[in-house]
């Protein structure tokens, strides 16, 4: 189901459809990898696949995708964002006719400076997790505003549930649950996991996704990141990812990450961009009640990543708080 080209199949249709030749740059122990193989392979592209020498140095990466005329490339918003700001990988970028963007929210900012390199780019913003057989449901991205993860692909359906597992009414914010064909059995070997990540939903065996969601009046699904990044300040239940999704849609602010640090109770918002903390907090207030407004605005010059092209909040808060640290002795 994943690998066919169906028009239903949105994603998997949108990335066969309009390239021959696809970048493979995720490791193999990576759900990413499954698409960046199978999906070509099963449909009569090429797949070319990056050395790890080749993925850490820009120049060589460049080089692999300008020689190799790739024009399908799979990344995270983070990556990609960086990917641009490099002038080694300009040349490179411009060349890609379709992005499969997914693992991460969609900055707003992100879609201008895709546009910048290659104004005719088809930007697919794709999610699904591996327990569903990595794609689920997109969203083509034609414009900055009312970013989404958009609608199922064929043979999955969607569903947001309240912490009972009831659904919840279109509009409200909940657990999003996927079930159809993807749907994995459970994990092996961890029957009290399965248990409680796969359920019986509407008759169907579903999969609890841990993300946060809801389904819009357009039908298509908006996405806030994951529930463990909800914390409790002050008696208040806050959502970081709602935080986010108001910090990246600002003018100016290409990337944002906010991060609970809970021994001194204060929310840090990192953020690359070029506005200041002073004018980020007018901003905010137009969109945020005063609570749910980072304590602490950190700028970044560039996000740190993970080895699967994630932002890197451990290395963020490692680096913030070797920073207090040296301002305290000096």
């Amino acid at each position: 189901n994943f690998v066919n080209p169906d028009p239903k199949n949105a994603e998997t249709y949108g990335y066969v459809s309009r390239g021959s030749v696809s970048l493979s740059m995720a490791a193999m122990t990576f759900d990413v990898s499954v698409l960046e193989e199978f999906l070509p392979l099963t449909n009569g592209l090429t797949a070319v696949i990056a050395r790890e020498e080749e993925i850490e140095n820009p120049l060589m990466l460049g080089e692999l995708i300008v020689e190799n005329k790739v024009d399908i490339m799979t990344t995270t918003p983070t990556y990609l964002s960086n990917m641009i700001d490099l002038p080694q990988l300009r040349k490179a970028a411009s060349q890609i006719k379709v992005f499969d963007v997914g693992a991460e929210a969609f900055p707003p900012a992100l879609y201008d400076k895709i546009r910048a390199v290659n104004p005719d780019a088809y930007i697919m913003n794709g999610y699904g997790p591996t327990e569903t057989t990595i794609s689920c449901t997109m969203k083509v991205i034609t414009d900055s505003r009312n970013i989404t993860i958009g609608s199922p692909n064929g043979n999955v359906r969607v569903y947001v549930v309240d912490k009972d597992n009831k659904v919840l009414p279109d509009g409200e914010t909940g657990e999003l649950v996927i079930s159809g064909l993807g749907v994995g059995r459970g994990y092996v070997n961890l029957p009290e996991k399965t248990a409680a990540a796969f359920i019986d939903l509407n008759g169907e065996r579903a999969y609890k996704t841990g993300d946060l969601a809801k389904i819009t009046s357009d039908d298509e699904i908006e996405f806030f990141g994951r529930i463990d990044n909800q914390i409790k300040l002050r008696g208040l239940r806050i959502e970081l990812g709602e935080i986010e999704t108001a910090f990246q849609a600002l003018d100016g602010i290409s990337r944002v990450c906010c991060i609970y640090d809970e021994p001194n109770t204060k929310i840090i918002g990192f953020y690359v961009g070029e506005l200041e903390a002073k004018e980020i907090i007018e901003r905010l207030t137009e969109r945020l009640p005063r609570f749910m407004i980072p304590n602490v605005f950190r700028q970044v010059d560039e996000m740190p990543l993970t080895k699967n092209g994630k932002i890197d909040r451990k290395c963020l808060m490692e680096e913030y708080r070797e920073s207090m640290q040296n301002r305290v002795k000096s």
